[in-house]
C-alpha cells in the first residue's frame, strides 16, 4: 500500500512540475476533503465539476467503466494509470501490460527454493487479462524456470462478502500441509489480508 502511495505521489509531482511548466492546473482531486471518497464518488465529481481531464487508476468494474464513458461523453478525456478499464471509452492507458506482468511474476517465483505457487486472481478482473496475465508467468516459468517443477495454482477472490478476501486467505493458511511457497496477490484486498 505504501507503494502505491510513494508511486502515485511521484506521479502526481511529476504531472504537476509538468503542468506548471505549460501553465496547465493540476490537482488530486478530493485529496483536501474532510471526508473519504471512494473512486467512483470522486470520479463523478470530477464530471460534475467539468474538469478538463482525468488520469485514473481504473479497475474491471462496471461502475467504473460507465463513468469513464460518461466522462468520455461529456468530452472529458480520461488516462487510466497502472490499471486499465478495458472497453470503456478511455483515452489512453499508462502502465504495464497484463503480459510483461505476468513475466515479471513469472521471473520472481522462479527460485530453487519455490515449489508451490499461489496467484490470487480478483474476480472483477476481465477474463482476458487474467489469460495473458496467467500465460506471461507460465511461459517465463516455462522458458527460464522449467527445470524448478513450479506448481501454479490459482485462486479467484470474491468481494461481494465484506470479510470476502479475508475469509479466502484464512482458509488458504488453515490448510498448513497445503500452503504455498509464495502467494501473488494481484489486488489490494487480498495483499491486505494475506
Amino acid at each position: 500500500m505504501l507503494l502505491l502511495q510513494i508511486i502515485w505521489e511521484e506521479v502526481y509531482q511529476g504531472a504537476k512540475r509538468r503542468g506548471e511548466e505549460t501553465d496547465v492546473y493540476l490537482e488530486c482531486f478530493g485529496s483536501s476533503a474532510a471526508v473519504e471518497y471512494s473512486k467512483e464518488e470522486l470520479l463523478k465529481m470530477a464530471i460534475a465539476a467539468k474538469v478538463d481531464g482525468i488520469v485514473l487508476e481504473a479497475d474491471e468494474s462496471t461502475e467504473i467503466l460507465q463513468l469513464i464513458d460518461q466522462a468520455a461523453d461529456n468530452q472529458i478525456p480520461v488516462v487510466t494509470v497502472m490499471t486499465d478499464s478495458y472497453g470503456s471509452k478511455r483515452q489512453s492507458f499508462i502502465g504495464i501490460g497484463s503480459y510483461n506482468l505476468g513475466r515479471e511474476y513469472g521471473i520472481r517465483v522462479s527460485t530453487k527454493e519455490t515449489k508451490r505457487v499461489l496467484i490470487i486472481l480478483d474476480e472483477h478482473m476481465d477474463d482476458n487479462g487474467k489469460n495473458i496475465l496467467c500465460t506471461g508467468i507460465n511461459e517465463t516459468i516455462y522458458n527460464e524456470g522449467n527445470h524448478l517443477n513450479l506448481v501454479i495454482d490459482t485462486m479467484e477472490v470474491s468481494d461481494k462478502s465484506t470479510f470476502g478476501p479475508e475469509e479466502t486467505i484464512r482458509k488458504i493458511f488453515m490448510k498448513k500441509e497445503e500452503l504455498p511457497d509464495i502467494i501473488v496477490c494481484l489486488n489490494e484486498q487480498a495483499t491486505i489480508s494475506a
